[in-house]
């Protein structure tokens, strides 16, 4: 049954009874008052005739004695007072059966007896004897039936008046009892409310508490919160239909926490004045770590000098809010707290989802992107240097060769000493050359060479103890490494990238200083690639001289490109190339760290590799094989 016909039923039966009752109560009373008030009237009417009666009887005593005494006549007026007071008599013998007086025929016999005694005085007195007339009316008349007449009436007045008071006491024993009929229709009332409270405390009051609580359950957030009714009517189908509602919504809310919480991009969403609403920090790290958790806290305090093009973040929030379209900044390089300098790509857009809009800034950060255009730069300037050291590499060969050929045919045929010194000298240069030319030619990848495996840490203690002692004079080196690991790649390759570093270090301290040599083993990932980190072995050299500047940071791996002055006559330009080329072909990558006035750290990250292909290809280096390249 439907809560509707439910709560009808309940307020028909109760307008039933109420009206029941109160039709019961009005009959009940109009009934007792009208018998009390009957019986009341019958009772009162009848002593009236009784007391009637009884003075007539007296009136009729003193006429008598006025007729026996001759002071007044028998006429026809005296014989109508006797008839008249007879006839009442006669009525008031209905009454002879009340409890307490006669039977009626007894009383009756006694009138009768009466009217024959007063037609005989009557008799005596027409005949003018008085004597017998008085004889008679006291021997039969005065004692014997007046005085008993009287005794009589009084008794049935006695009688009615005791029936009248007992008609009283029993309307008083009906009104208790009309007030305890009253009583017991007002407490089955009082029971009636009270069951009709309780069905409606149970199945209206109670669901619509639940409703109400599972309501500000949902406002809360818990929507995985179910409601729960004892009732299946249209409280129950609304629970359901709640039910329902919070279901959808779970599922829509856990969608987006779903999409929000894998984005990789930092999102801020905050409002006008500046209060952050939710906040993700992805997995960029834009965010500070202590800002990890800012829902709550102001944006504007959080990156208070925070730049955009111009924009700070109050003029960003304020143009995004009066902007129907998105506002799009690429390329823009933001500094956290900590001084990071990081190239983020900035999308800020209005939101909405409460009364008032919010503002969704999207930060993502660009660094991969960036480091990707700035590996392809180069790339294309090594492709171009490449090419054009391959060129100059081959023609260069052949005129040295040429030029070798002629200066030893001068030298041989020569026959004066200083044109033989002279041929010599040219020789010697030319020799000189070719070694540049084999550079040119490792560089431009034409000569890989042989790759095995090799001790690094071993190896270059050996390439530096190699070096001749008066090309470190005020440098202090310190060495260390972990040995054991081993790399693949060519050693002529490895001894240029030793030897290129420590001549930059050198270069960088022309007043002296030191200079810091170390290989360990570690799992590093490659910055460029999204592979899980691998064990690599890292050769980090670092010098306490000049630094380089930031801007020219940007630029020490690219062929021909220098930091000496253009008076400088050593080699320019291809030192940090070369190494950057010869690392790329071992499979591994470079870093360089520089400010400055604080010195240069260069680390070189090279692939370890397994035990088997150490022994495969033989890991025991000899200090005979691993001579620098000069």
């Amino acid at each position: 049954m439907s809560l509707r016909k439910r709560l009808i039923w309940v307020h028909a039966a109760f307008a039933v009874f109420a009206l029941a009752a109160a039709v019961a109560t009005v009959y009940a009373v109009r009934f007792q008052v009208r018998r009390a008030a009957l019986h009341f009237e019958q009772h009162t009417s009848e002593i009236g005739h009784v007391d009637s009666c009884r003075g007539d009887l007296q009136t009729l005593d003193v006429h008598l004695h006025e007729l026996i005494s001759g002071t007044r006549s028998p006429d026809e007026e005296f014989e109508a007072e006797v008839e008249s007071t007879l006839t009442r008599l006669r009525d008031v013998a209905q009454y002879a059966s009340v409890r307490g007086s006669r039977k009626r025929d007894e009383f009756a016999d006694s009138i009768a007896r009466l009217q024959s005694r007063i037609n005989r005085i009557l008799a005596h007195v027409q005949n003018h004897d008085l004597a017998a007339a008085q004889a008679l009316f006291k021997t039969d008349v005065e004692s014997e039936l007046l005085g008993p007449i009287d005794t009589e009436l009084g008794k049935m007045h006695q009688a009615i008046e005791a029936s009248r008071q007992a008609g009283s006491l029993e309307l008083l024993d009906r009104d208790s009892k009309l007030l305890a009929l009253a009583a017991l229709i007002g407490i089955a009332g009082v029971a009636l409310v009270v069951t009709g409270m309780l069905i409606v405390r149970r199945r209206l009051v109670q669901p619509i508490k639940k409703l109400q609580a599972a309501a500000q359950t949902f406002a809360g957030g818990a929507l995985d919160h179910r409601v729960e009714l004892p009732v299946r009517d249209e409280l129950g189908e609304l629970a359901d239909t709640m039910n329902g509602m919070a279901a959808a919504l779970y599922r829509s809310q856990r969608k987006y926490q779903g999409l929000f919480e894998n984005l990789r991009d930092t999102v801020v969403i905050c409002d006008r004045s500046g209060d952050i609403q939710e906040c993700h920090s992805g997995d960029t790290n834009l965010i500070v770590s202590s800002h990890q958790n800012c829902a709550g806290q102001n944006v504007f305090e959080i990156w208070p000098d925070w730049q955009l093009h111009g924009l700070g973040f109050k003029d960003l929030v304020v143009k995004v809010l009066e902007t129907p379209n998105p506002l799009r900044y690429s390329d823009v390089t933001i500094t956290t707290t900590e001084g990071q300098v990081i190239p983020v790509d900035v999308v800020a857009y209005r939101v909405h989802y409460a009364a008032e809009p919010f503002v969704a800034i999207v930060f993502r950060n660009v660094t991969e992107r960036h480091n990707l255009q700035k590996t392809a730069r180069r790339a294309d300037t090594m492709e171009a240097a490449v090419n054009f050291a391959r060129g100059i590499a081959h023609d260069f060969k052949n005129l040295l060769h040429s030029a070798q050929v002629s200066l030893d045919g001068i030298r041989e045929t020569a026959e004066q000493t200083e044109t033989i010194e002279r041929a010599t000298t040219a020789i010697e240069a030319c020799r000189q050359a070719a070694n540049l030319s084999r550079r040119l030619t490792r560089f431009s990848a034409a000569d890989e060479g042989e790759p095995e495996s090799v001790q690094l840490a071993e190896t270059v203690r050996i390439i530096l103890d190699a070096l001749d002692d008066d090309l470190f004079e005020g440098i202090d080196i310190n060495v260390s490494g972990e040995p054991g690991g081993c790399v693949l790649m060519d050693r002529d390759h490895l001894t240029q990238i030793v030897l290129n570093l420590i001549y930059n270090a050198i270069d960088a301290m022309p007043d002296g200083g030191a200079i810091d040599v170390s290989v360990i083993r570690a799992s590093f990932a490659h910055p460029l690639t999204d592979r899980p980190p691998t064990p690599h072995m890292l050769l980090s050299i670092a010098d306490t001289g000049k630094g380089i500047d930031p801007a020219a940071l940007e630029h020490v791996f690219e062929p021909l490109y220098s930091t000496k002055p253009r008076s400088d006559s050593g080699p320019r330009g291809m030192g940090l190339a070369v190494v950057y080329a010869a690392v790329n072909h071992a499979g591994g990558f470079v870093q360089i760290e520089s400010a400055p006035g604080n010195g240069t750290t260069v680390r070189v990250y090279l692939p370890e590799i397994p035990q088997a292909a150490r022994l495969l290809n033989g890991s025991e280096p000899t200090r005979s094989s691993t001579h620098p390249n000069t």
